[in-house]
């Protein structure tokens, strides 16, 4: 909303943006302005960042906290008047808060999840004018001309985005600044000052090196081919066409190819501040090597074919013995020694730690334990017979295995004379019984009145010293 207009009353007017002027932004959805004040922000605590929050609402049109002053910083060349008032993608403006004199801003800070990890917004005191600056991708309103022109962007050349891309690679990779123990700088990486720690145990390790012969060969073959290009063109300055035995515009020519691309690759790490790392110079690499062994080949060709195998037999051993004697990092061997292990430095600076493949002590058998003298059991006391001190007439001891067995048989049934027998025997019995319990029921019944007979006399002389007067 235009701030003229709101004062106005007449918001629904068309009304063009000029730089320098007062306006406040609404959202559409929840009709809040976009408001700022002296608070600090969720997320971003410094004090000069202030809170940007969404303030008021179609009944209350808001305060002097949401207006925003329009600065165009920028325009489109081809079209003059966006340097004028606010166009669709052609201005580049920032937002300066009326009160506060802050800038709004946009944080690479994400919010919390109540605000669904969306970027947060500040209003930055002094902030700079990149991350400040603002652009109308689309616009629309009811009361727009049909035939109004319409903003679009310009498609650019091949030249155009290659700039851009390296651009955007270029400032994506100074944002990684934070330090790690293994990052180095491109002046380190052709002579292999260091090399990486990938994993590490008490008796091995995993560390990334690369084969020092082809490392120093190929750097020297770089070196060596711009000392040559040097030598001459200041030979040529002086009249003299050195032909290097017919081979000069192929070794310029090709040489010059592997090593310019050498330097392209390389070179370009040494304007990058984010943290770099040793495997960076490999694409770079590969060419210097690829220098190397065309300069091997360019050396060795007027050689005889005898003397031209044993150079190269030679370079292949020196490789393959560098490639041995460091092999047990790059496989994570624990069968190295630490003598081998400090004899393959071939630098100082080379930091892996040797101590690991010193050998252990052996681990001490457990000490056995003391042997005590083992002391007999006392004997067991003989089970005395119980048959000493009962009767003869009770105890019969079984002499004989007949008759311990016939002492399991099962006993035998009984006939229907014994059993009726049995029951009568069962009556006789209940009926003692129960004469008993009768005698004894009547017994207890007369001693119980006995006692209450005589216990009468002395409750009543205890009434009667209870009613007789006391002294």
């Amino acid at each position: 909303m235009h701030k003229k207009a709101l004062e106005n009353g007449d918001i629904k007017k068309l009304v063009p943006v000029k730089a320098g002027e007062v306006i406040r932004l609404r959202h559409v959805s929840t009709r809040r302005c976009l408001h700022s004040h002296d608070k600090r922000a969720p997320v971003t605590t410094k004090d000069y960042h202030n809170e940007v929050s969404g303030y008021g609402d179609d009944e209350f049109q808001g305060d002097d906290n949401d207006d925003w002053i329009v600065r165009i910083i920028e325009g489109n060349k081809n079209v003059p008047d966006s340097t004028k008032r606010l166009m669709s993608i052609h201005s580049k403006f920032r937002l300066i808060h009326r009160n506060q004199r802050c800038a709004l801003y946009s944080n690479r800070v994400k919010l919390p999840k109540w605000a669904f990890e969306q970027t947060e917004v500040t209003c930055m005191k002094n902030a700079k004018v990149p991350r400040t600056l603002w652009r109308i991708e689309s616009a629309s309103h009811p009361s727009m001309p049909q035939d109004a022109p319409i903003a679009k962007y310009e498609t650019p050349g091949f030249l155009a985005k290659l700039i851009e891309a390296h651009k955007v690679m270029l400032r994506v990779n100074n944002g990684l600044t934070s330090s790690h123990f293994y990052e180095s700088r491109p002046h380190t990486w052709p002579w292999m000052r260091r090399g990486i720690g990938y994993w590490s145990t008490k008796t091995n390790a995993v560390y990334l090196l690369g084969n020092p012969i082809v490392w120093l060969l190929s750097l020297a073959s770089v070196a060596l081919f711009a000392v040559v290009q040097a030598v001459l063109a200041l030979r040529d300055k002086r009249g003299y066409r050195d032909q290097l035995g017919g081979v000069r515009n192929v070794y310029f020519s090709a040489g010059g190819f592997f090593a310019i691309s050498w330097a392209l690759h390389y070179f370009p790490f040494f304007i990058m501040k984010r943290q770099l790392f040793i495997h960076h110079y490999l694409p770079a690499l590969w060419f210097s090597i690829l220098l190397f062994i065309f300069t091997v080949d360019l050396s060795t060709r007027r050689l005889k074919a005898g003397h031209k195998n044993i150079v190269y037999i030679v370079l292949t051993l020196l490789i393959f013995n560098a490639f041995y004697r460091l092999s047990p990092l790059s496989y994570g061997s624990s069968s190295w020694s630490e003598s081998s292990c400090k004899r393959s430095k071939y630098f100082s600076s080379w930091d892996y730690d040797c101590s690991k493949y010193r050998p252990q002590p052996p681990i001490p058998p457990p000490s056995p334990r003391p042997q005590q003298k083992q002391q007999d059991a006392p004997p067991i006391p003989a089970a005395e017979d119980p048959a000493v001190h009962l009767n003869n007439d009770q105890v019969k001891p079984v002499d004989n295995l007949d008759a311990e067995l016939s002492l399991n048989k099962i006993a035998p049934k009984l006939n229907s004379d014994e059993q009726l027998k049995i029951e009568q025997e069962k009556l006789m019995f209940k009926d003692e019984y129960k004469d008993k319990d009768k005698k004894n029921a009547s017994e207890s019944s007369s001693s119980g009145a006995d006692s209450a007979v005589a216990a009468a006399p002395v409750s009543a002389s205890s009434n009667d010293a209870d009613d007789a007067p006391h002294d």
